[in-house]
């Protein structure tokens, strides 16, 4: 459950900085 949480936590933080990423490579 511990490895489900941590995993879903880096899956989460990885979303995010690629969301803040892309309009950034837009301009």
């Amino acid at each position: 459950m511990l490895h489900n949480l941590s995993t879903l936590l880096v899956l989460g933080n990885a979303g995010r900085l690629l969301r803040f990423q892309e309009p950034l490579m837009k301009l």
